[in-house]
């Protein structure tokens, strides 16, 4: 089978009492090309309690190494299937949080830089690309996750047009200052509930690495309690989907004061 093909099974079962008789239906999908190959079906029997859960189970270490589904929504690379973290120490942006996201955004990703902070499978990014953002920059201090972006930007074809760094996201933000770069577009998503977010928007309203007029979307959890304003980072829009909150910050012009 491959570690690029996903495994996907559904299953039925005829009668309530002990001995079901069902079926099982098994389809894979290529990581690389997201075409669905031919499935096959097959007779089973499943025992009360333990099949269904052992069934369950296996179906989602298989399908993406942990059981999360990643996928680019629009764009050139549309319905491809990204890699998904092992584990719980990346948390991956759901589909449909995503998807809010980048309509909110819409007509700014065209041609835009892009900064993606806490990037974890790089997601938001490659999703920015796929829409056609002109450049990422994806920015993690884990070594596992620097190489599942990497990976996941080679599936789309998109690695061309980005940049790597495995390095604290404060010190990131130093080094583009020093550089003098500047983003159009910076996602920033943190690990929830510890406080991160407001410390890091203060860094990076401070570093001046967001271009007038550029946005900082934030994603994080409804008890970490945001300002309306951090310095020149003004509140735009608050948006709230479950146990997620999107928050995304303007930077504003600025005047010439005679």
């Amino acid at each position: 089978m491959g570690e690029d093909l996903i495994l996907v099974s559904f299953y039925w079962w005829f009668y309530p009492y002990y001995g079901q008789k069902g079926l099982i239906y098994t389809l894979y999908i290529h990581q690389d090309t997201g075409i669905l190959f031919q499935g096959i079906c097959f007779p089973c029997l499943i025992l009360p309690r333990f099949s269904a859960g052992i069934v369950v189970k296996l179906n989602l270490i298989m399908a993406g190494e942990g059981g999360v589904w990643l996928r680019v929504i629009a764009g050139s690379a549309r319905g491809r299937i990204l890699r998904s973290p092992k584990g719980t120490k990346i948390r991956p942006t759901a589909d449909r949080v995503k998807e809010a996201l980048f309509n909110v955004l819409a007509g700014r990703i065209k041609d835009a830089v892009v900064l993606d902070l806490f990037a974890g499978t790089g997601a938001l990014g490659i999703e920015a690309l796929s829409r056609g953002a002109a450049r990422a920059v994806f920015v993690d201090r884990s070594r596992d996750s620097i190489s599942l972006i990497r990976h996941n930007l080679a599936l789309t074809g998109l690695l061309p047009c980005a940049e790597l760094y495995r390095e604290d996201a404060g010190v990131a933000l130093s080094l583009f200052q020093w550089q003098g770069r500047s983003f159009d577009l910076i996602f920033l998503d943190p690990p929830y509930g510890e406080g991160i977010a407001l410390s890091v928007l203060g860094k990076l309203a401070q570093s001046g690495v967001l271009s007038p007029g550029g946005l900082v979307a934030v994603e994080h959890s409804p008890r970490d309690s945001l300002t309306e304003q951090i310095a020149n980072l003004q509140l735009w829009r608050q948006r709230r989907y479950g146990d997620t909150v999107l928050t995304f910050y303007r930077r504003e012009e600025e005047t010439d004061t005679l």
